[in-house]
């Protein structure tokens, strides 16, 4: 995280910095300390990011492939994200007291800046996980309508009119995620297919007649009853035969047992929304109970420790 921050990696980059650079050349560039920038990027050697041939440091191709601006698979601003997660690592004691000491993942007031590392390192995910993401979700044919809710970057919803091309999506987002959303569509040239709609999803009014309706790394921010109003006024909104959709971490367990994974996200998600991960039986039961029948879970090989949940509103 501090070599993307510092931009280590971007200045070993393309054709000069396959030469390599000195630590002493890239403190001077990056207006860093000598003596720390060379600790950095050392510890940047042990860690596999970085080669050091004689005192020179270049980007292994991982570096090069996931961590510079530049590159199509590049991760950067995801991991720029998870700064903003680091500081809620760091209040979990004051959190479990019922202490508010940092303004929560989804408030307004938070920075631009923030917004904009948070949906642009989700939409770096959505990229790699996309294509696999819409030839698992059953969709009538020749569908026309998609619901994308909080579906802020836009990405999902891009794949899926571009797989589909009878299809027009609506994505329904908060105000702040709406103007970055738009330039992700836009650099994508899917903004005639692809359009956004401000409102708060549990208040917001879902339209009608969708043929599908996308719940995206979404529903671990509400609580159980906003849950199951959300996945009910889904039901609502799909026309007969359309398809829910929802994707998130993985949470399972046997018995009374929580897994490792399962239960950081728990822990995570309780930090920046003050809400928690639902394990799979829990998000399939609620689903069942708005009456959606082939209710599946699905395991995706571009997103490992997810997983994807599908049911359907019955036919007339």
């Amino acid at each position: 995280m501090a070599g993307v921050r510092l931009g280590v990696f971007d200045a070993l980059a393309g054709p000069k910095g396959r030469k390599g650079k000195s630590a002493d050349d890239l403190a001077r560039e990056l207006e860093c300390d000598p003596t720390g920038m060379e600790t950095l990027l050392n510890a940047l050697v042990g860690y596999g990011y970085l080669v050091r041939r004689d005192h020179l440091y270049r980007n292994r191709s991982l570096a090069e492939r996931w961590l510079t601006t530049d590159s199509k698979s590049s991760l950067k601003h995801m991991l720029l994200f998870f700064y903003q997660v680091w500081g809620y690592m760091d209040s979990v004691e004051e959190a479990v007291r019922g202490r508010e000491t940092i303004p929560l993942l989804h408030d307004p007031a938070r920075s631009p800046e923030l917004w904009e590392h948070y949906l642009r390192g989700l939409a770096e995910l959505a990229r790699h996980q996309s294509w696999e993401m819409v030839r698992r979700v059953p969709i009538p044919k020749a569908p026309r309508s998609l619901l994308d809710v909080g579906g802020g970057h836009g990405m999902f919803s891009v794949a899926f009119c571009r797989y589909y091309k009878t299809l027009n999506a609506e994505v329904l987002e908060l105000a702040p995620a709406i103007p970055i959303g738009r330039r992700i569509v836009a650099e994508q040239k899917m903004d005639h297919r692809v359009r956004f709609r401000e409102g708060d999803l549990r208040e917001a009014d879902f339209g009608s007649g969708h043929d599908a309706i996308l719940l995206f790394v979404l529903v671990h921010h509400f609580s159980p009853e906003d849950v199951q109003r959300l996945v009910k006024k889904s039901y609502h909104a799909l026309r007969p035969g359309g398809t829910l959709a929802i994707f998130e971490p993985e949470h399972r367990g046997r018995g009374n047992e929580v897994t490792q994974g399962g239960g950081m996200m728990e822990l995570i998600f309780f930090l920046t929304s003050r809400a928690r991960a639902y394990p799979e039986k829990t998000l399939c039961g609620w689903l069942e109970e708005a009456r959606f029948e082939q209710v599946q879970t699905h395991r995706l090989l571009t997103a490992p420790m997810t997983v994807l949940i599908t049911g359907r509103r019955p036919s007339d």
